[in-house]
């Protein structure tokens, strides 16, 4: 097969035609343009050429060697090549849906003795990728531990990655020397947290560009597990005998808390006729959690640490029931429906920096 297609070659383009012009030779009339084409699109080269007369003109991949077309007639096996020309003057190659494997450059011949030739250059350019197989998933660190996040992208040109917080809240970088930064974002395939507080909790975007739209992302959550801390709006809540009172705490923790209260005899308190209980999601790891009485009663609040749900609940251990409640907006507050069929209004929402004191306790 190669040895026919040398012979084609010889025959249809070594030779000039029976009428070369005498006068003139032909001469390229202008370069031919360089092509910069997304993968996928089609690229066309044209070679301008005056007084061709009976002389042919071929193309040629330039770094193969492989011969495109000659004339009118395409050489090539590649089916998305094809040639087209305009009264023997303009002659153009076409490469339809161009692959990465069509990138370099490709020559214009003219058979003349000395041959004539010009070379124009396809550059063939891919949009940003994220390599899911060896880019990090969502990760579980202790506060105070270390996690390195992993980026790949592949693309052409090689993408850029930056790292930013979904938040928009500064990343902290902890050299080995003690020295400590922050950076809006960070550039690079790593992202290495050191010594991570539960405020560096919350999602990490990788991000990758190269010029050639559009740039990808990946969301990473980064969870930050900590034992759980109580901040209480107040610790002393005083009421007259018979009246109704209500105890309130806020519950900082991840995983999310359940939370319970008992009294001081020891006995956990689950909802009843003279009691009911709440809480609100405030963020990401913290919640208030408020019981209501009919009667005052002498109590303390103490916690223990479990998974979660992203509904707004407490769980009875004993029975095996939740309270719960729909998710937070901001047109109504949500109704707490218990077990007994009783419902109770919560706060729609608590200040981030009311979490001050960690402890209760009721007296009468």
């Amino acid at each position: 097969m190669t040895r026919t297609l040398i012979i084609c070659f010889l025959l249809l383009f070594a030779l000039p035609g029976n009428h070369v012009g005498v006068a003139f030779q032909p001469e390229f009339a202008e370069p031919i343009l360089n092509l910069t084409v997304p993968l996928g699109r089609d690229a066309t080269f044209t070679c301008v050429v005056r007084h061709l007369g009976g002389y042919r003109v071929g193309w040629v991949k330039a770094d193969t060697k492989a011969i495109q077309a000659i004339h009118d007639h395409v050489i090539t096996h590649n089916p998305r090549v094809a040639v087209s020309h305009n009264d023997y003057s303009t002659w153009n190659l076409h490469i339809k849906g161009v692959q990465e494997e069509d990138r370099g450059s490709y020559m214009c011949q003219i058979n003349t003795d000395p041959m004539q030739s010009q070379m124009g250059h396809l550059d063939v350019v891919v949009p940003p990728d994220i390599v899911n197989e060896d880019t990090s998933g969502d990760v579980m660190v202790p506060e105070g531990g270390t996690v390195k996040l992993t980026c790949r992208a592949r693309g052409y040109p090689t993408p850029h990655v930056q790292w930013r917080r979904e938040d928009n809240a500064e990343i902290v970088i902890r050299e080995a020397s003690g020295v400590k930064t922050k950076v809006s974002n960070f550039q690079g395939e790593f992202l290495k947290l050191t010594k991570v507080t539960r405020s560096e909790m919350g999602a990490y975007l990788c991000i990758a560009s190269n010029g050639i739209p559009p740039s990808v992302s990946k969301r990473i959550m980064v969870s930050v597990h900590f034992h759980p801390v109580i901040q209480v709006p107040n610790q002393l809540v005083g009421a007259p005998l018979g009246t109704d009172v209500t105890l309130e705490c806020h519950v900082e923790a991840s995983p999310r808390s359940i939370n319970y209260w008992v009294r001081d005899t020891g006995t956990i308190f689950f909802e009843s006729r003279r009691g009911e209980k709440c809480d609100t999601y405030i963020s990401q790891r913290i919640r208030t959690h408020s019981i209501k009485f009919f009667n005052r009663k002498q109590l303390i609040f103490v916690y223990f640490t479990s998974f979660g749900t992203n509904q707004i609940s407490a769980f009875d251990s004993i029975s095996g029931n939740h309270v719960y409640a729909d998710r937070l907006d901001n047109t109504a507050h949500p109704h707490i429906h218990t077990h007994h069929d009783t419902k109770i209004k919560c706060p729609q929402s608590v200040p981030e920096e009311r979490k001050t004191t960690p402890l209760l306790i009721v007296v009468p």
